[in-house]
């Protein structure tokens, strides 16, 4: 692709409409996303069209030029962390893939849950979402974030990205991507029936404190052609880091989709971290079991981030004590502090 302004998000988002390599596995899956292509295909709607129309959109309220229009609940001065001149604080961060595909299509029981959970993400100064397709309005119901941004609306496929951001701290910018490469269509955990891929919103801690949160959502499931769209996706996201961010203080969260156990998604995960400086906040902690939700960082010239807790956050659960979704919602806290030398007008 050629490059793009830096925070140009509809030049970033060109939408595919057809499949390079379409139905490799008996027909039905594709691994590569083609930007340029136009037609073909069309008929492999009709199937997610039509549970579309059977299961609804679960509640999901939407303006006339496609926009999520959700309840705003009051913002109380309470939970309000920016101060424009501090010059150090904490931030916590929740990541949490929140299974927000729509009724019957869901692991979780999302009409319920999301409700749910939306007041518990109060704890957290901010949270990055995913798999929130279907019940963005449920999601924010409760929540008394100033800051939010929605996930992208679907243009090509059935789903957008399911990426959500919710801050205490102004949200100077957002740009949304999609992967350049998916996995699975009707087959292979569907993938490529979503635009999923990465955003990167730059929050400003106070004067001359900034940091840039990416939300990942990666391609799921461990054929090797889930594997390849990984690969290709990392790779995707350390060159736009690359590219638009070299010397930022980062925060990268989300659900990976790597996992641990897979020495394929070790490497690609050793890559990423390599050539973009970032460290895992579960590695200074203890680590246990698949790690599929995960939080990296870096600090910068202007900016230090430093981690002092990372823990599943076992208040996310019903009356019963079930899981509200099939992820666990994996809470990361740090210690920032603006470094002499930036400059207060940045």
């Amino acid at each position: 692709m050629p490059a793009c302004p830096r925070w140009n998000a509809s030049c970033s988002f060109a939408p595919p409409v057809s499949f390079k390599n379409a139905l490799i596995s008996a027909g039905l899956t594709s691994r590569r996303v083609s930007w340029r292509a136009r037609g073909g295909l069309k008929w492999l709607w009709a199937l997610p069209v039509c549970v579309a129309l059977l299961f609804g959109a679960g509640g999901r309220v939407r303006a006339a030029d496609g926009e999520v229009v959700a309840p705003r609940p009051d913002r109380s001065a309470r939970s309000s962390v920016y101060q424009p001149a501090a010059t150090a604080g904490r931030l916590r961060l929740l990541t949490y893939n929140v299974a927000g595909l729509p009724g019957m299509l869901s692991s979780s029981d999302p009409s319920v849950n999301t409700t749910r959970l939306s007041p518990l993400l109060n704890h957290y100064d901010v949270v990055v979402a995913q798999e929130d397709f279907a019940y963005h309005a449920e999601l924010v119901e409760h929540v008394d974030h100033r800051y939010q941004e929605s996930p992208k609306y679907p243009r090509s496929t059935m789903f957008g990205d399911g990426l959500a951001v919710l801050s205490r701290f102004p949200v100077e910018s957002n740009a949304r991507v999609r992967w350049q490469a998916c996995n699975g269509y009707l087959l292979a955990l569907s993938d490529c029936f979503a635009e999923k891929g990465f955003s990167a919103a730059e929050l400003t801690l106070a004067h001359g404190a900034r940091v840039v949160v990416f939300n990942v959502h990666g391609d799921a499931g461990h054929s090797e052609g889930d594997v390849e769209a990984r690969r290709t996706g990392f790779a995707q996201l350390a060159d736009y880091i690359s590219r638009h961010f070299t010397g930022s203080a980062l925060i990268v969260a989300g659900d990976t989709n790597l996992d641990d156990s897979d020495a394929r998604d070790r490497e690609i995960l050793r890559r990423f971290k390599r050539s973009t400086g970032l460290s895992e906040v579960c590695r200074e902690f203890t680590c246990r079991g698949a790690n599929l939700d995960r939080v990296l960082y870096r600090s910068s010239a202007r900016v230090s981030l430093k981690p002092r807790a990372w823990r599943a956050d076992t208040r996310f659960v019903d009356a019963e004590g079930r899981d509200l979704s099939d992820h666990l919602p994996m809470a990361a806290e740090f210690e920032w502090a603006k470094h002499s030398s930036a400059n207060p007008q940045r």
